[in-house]
């Protein structure tokens, strides 16, 4: 069974309706990708962040001769693109393929650009929820 978009670390402290107004804010949606195809390629420039839902994703980074020289295999609740995303990198340093049919909720740099017009108090904390994601993240890439 798939993992819900509420059981995300990025969601955090949320109440059902806070949530769907991120959501809705953010403009996430929910996507399905099939075994073998790709979330994105490492030479794409960088519009989403990831949480994985359901299933399994590769993660591998190539080197100029297309040597594979990182691998890692992310599940459900796993984060992945934001480092590239919220560092605003020109592409991702990495691709991500769908091991399995994987569903990903996407969320758009559109969300972290600054803050909500509506001033909403849940963007903020999903904003302070996605600074421990980002610290995660460094973490395990040092």
């Amino acid at each position: 069974m798939p993992l819900k978009v509420e059981a995300l670390q990025i969601f955090h402290n949320l109440s059902k309706n806070e949530i769907e107004k991120s959501l809705h804010c953010s403009l996430s949606k929910v996507l399905t990708f099939p075994k073998g195809s790709y979330i994105f390629q490492q030479d794409e420039s960088p519009t989403h962040l990831y949480l994985v839902l359901s299933g399994t994703v590769l993660i591998e980074q190539f080197s100029t001769n297309g040597r594979i020289m990182y691998a890692e295999y992310l599940h459900e609740g796993s984060c992945f693109g934001e480092v590239d995303l919220l560092l605003d990198k020109q592409y991702y340093e990495f691709s991500a393929q769908a091991k399995t049919e994987v569903s990903v909720l996407a969320v758009t740099r559109h969300f972290f650009a600054g803050a909500c017009p509506n001033n909403c108090v849940h963007h903020g904390q999903v904003i302070f929820n996605m600074l421990y994601l980002f610290d995660e993240a460094a973490q395990r890439n040092t």
